[in-house]
Formats: C-alpha cells, structure tokens, sequence
C-alpha cells in the first residue's frame, strides 16, 4: 500500500502536506472501512496491527519509502529491522 501511496502522490502531484495526509488516509481508515472494518484504528482493547516507518516527517513516507523499523501484528512485533544509514552532503561541484 505505501508504494501504491507513494506512485498517487507523484503522478497525482500531491506535494502539499495536506495532500499527503489525504494520500495517507486513503491508504488506511478508508481501505479499511471500504472491507468494512467498523473497529479500524488504535485504541484500547483492539488489536494493535502497525507498521513503523523510520522517518522524522510525514511527507517524506511518500517520497522516501523509508525502512519498516517495526511491523506489530495484534500487538505482537514479527518484524523488526535494524538498517543503518548514513547521508553525507557536499558541496557542488562545479566544472568550468
């Protein structure tokens, strides 16, 4: 699904960070309540069906597709990943 999200968001341009959260949403509470799941969302009693994302900003699941750090499945982790990473910046380099 968050690939499925990602692809809307980049032929559909949703760019804004209200666009994205609609993307998002599209992907949970309203797959779920298209296949009917009245009980859809966390909440005390419920089993707790996750995913986490390692990411610091919403916006960057759509574009990023960062790592599944942990999957919960009715509150049980069957996933955990342990990718590290490191980003290094440079200047431009120009050719004249």
């Amino acid at each position: 699904m968050l690939q499925i999200a990602s692809l809307l968001a980049h032929t559909a341009q949703y760019r804004t960070a209200h666009g994205q959260a609609q993307i998002l949403r599209m992907a949970t509470y309203d797959a779920a309540r298209a296949i009917w799941l009245d009980d859809y969302g966390l909440a005390e009693g419920r089993y707790a069906d996750v995913v986490v994302l390692d990411s610091p900003l919403v916006g960057d699941v759509l574009s990023d597709i960062p790592p599944r750090t942990w999957v919960i499945k009715r509150g049980r982790v069957t996933v955990e990943s342990r990718i590290e990473s490191t980003i290094h910046r440079t200047a431009p380099v120009y050719n004249v």
